[in-house]
């Protein structure tokens, strides 16, 4: 059911707007000038574009509608603020300016998403503890939110881990969203190789977010499959799992929010010494003041791309559906740090914030 309200949504956006691009398009003055008045010629021209976007939306819906809704917007803005200074210009103009405004900003405003999504950056924070992690401290790469497929196939993620590996991390962490309901099980096995032949000191460990179990199950390999997958490749994933990778430390790794039953950070970490370090996985930051009153040392979080595309983003902050957006942030004795991940959701497109991996320095005081 939940398919079908998600696809009728979409395909209400993209009826929506190929209705007013109809309507926009026969304005432009070379539409004028070819038609010769004739109202029915405009309509006619005017379809080409509407049907270009049909067209696309039969291979990818989701970005075309994004993109679409995203021109809508743009195009009414730019009419508007056309209505105001032709009320207070009383000038009218042949070229129709707000229509070629709203394209180019348009196009500008994806061509930097674009290159945004796709320029994976390196990001490096220090934590400081009075816990004992060796006397070079522990450098842990963080991943999440690779949607494979979405920006990047199996066979591209190779290059991004080879990349990853020049930081020389001891563990590597993924924390939700590996995969999605788009991914090819042949991308799912490249990529998943990739991750295996990382081979960082302690080991290789994933969590499973909202995406990774699938919501609309028509993408050709299973769950079972996923899971048969990492094993093969020496991913250890964790749901609700403990796992010591060091004397002294410990890797947690929750369920996601929605697969429940799921037990609570405090039940986790019930067997761990509280001397020992300890480092939750937990793909959305929903849980902030239960784990921080479990008292974990390190909180990694993902989930919310750090917003993807301005201004969606900003939705999350007001409305609180996440204790974080992005960054970092202390409660307690407890940090918490929440990337936008390697990718995005649905598109390839990323203006919010930038496509990344984190390289966490945990340094003894």
């Amino acid at each position: 059911m939940g398919m079908y309200i998600w696809y009728g949504f979409l395909i209400s956006m993209i009826v929506v707007e190929a209705v007013y691009f109809l309507f926009r398009v026969r304005r432009f003055y070379f539409v004028q000038k070819l038609s010769k008045g004739n109202k029915k010629i405009q309509y006619a021209i005017a379809s080409i574009p509407v049907l270009v976007l049909i067209v696309l939306a039969l291979f990818k819906m989701v970005p075309t509608a994004i993109v679409g809704m995203y021109l809508l917007i743009i195009w009414l803005l730019c009419d508007l603020v056309g209505v105001i200074i032709r009320k207070f210009t009383k000038k009218s103009c042949k070229v129709y300016i707000a229509g070629i405004a709203a394209i180019v900003i348009t196009v500008s405003f994806f061509g930097y998403s674009y290159y945004n999504a796709h320029n994976i950056q390196k990001t490096e924070i220090t934590v400081k503890t009075d816990k004992s992690v060796g006397a070079k401290g522990l450098k842990i790469c963080m991943m999440s939110d690779s949607h494979v497929g979405t920006m990047f196939d199996g066979k591209q993620f190779k290059k991004i881990t080879q990349d990853i590996m020049k930081s020389k991390p001891d563990v590597v962490v993924f924390v939700g969203d590996y995969v999605d309901d788009d991914t090819s099980k042949q991308d799912m096995i490249d990529a998943t190789k990739a991750l295996g032949e990382m081979k960082p000191k302690y080991g290789t460990y994933m969590t499973f977010g909202n995406h990774d179990g699938a919501y609309f199950h028509y993408r050709d390999f299973s769950t079972k499959d996923l899971e048969e997958e990492l094993a093969k490749n020496g991913v250890v994933l964790l749901r609700d799992g403990v796992k010591e990778i060091f004397d002294g430390c410990y890797v947690i790794g929750r369920k996601d929010k929605f697969d429940k039953p799921r037990k609570t950070t405090k039940d986790l970490m019930n067997f761990i010494d509280k001397r020992d370090y300890s480092i939750v996985l937990d793909h959305q930051p929903n849980d902030f003041d239960a784990e921080a009153k479990a008292k974990p040392d390190l909180v990694l979080c993902g989930h919310t791309h750090g917003g993807q595309l301005i201004p969606l983003g900003w939705t999350t902050e007001i409305f609180h559906t996440n204790d974080c957006r992005y960054g970092m942030v202390k409660r307690g004795n407890t940090t918490f740090f929440t990337s936008s991940g390697i990718a995005g959701w649905g598109m390839p497109f990323k203006s919010g914030a930038i496509s990344e991996y984190v390289i966490v320095n945990v340094k003894e005081k």
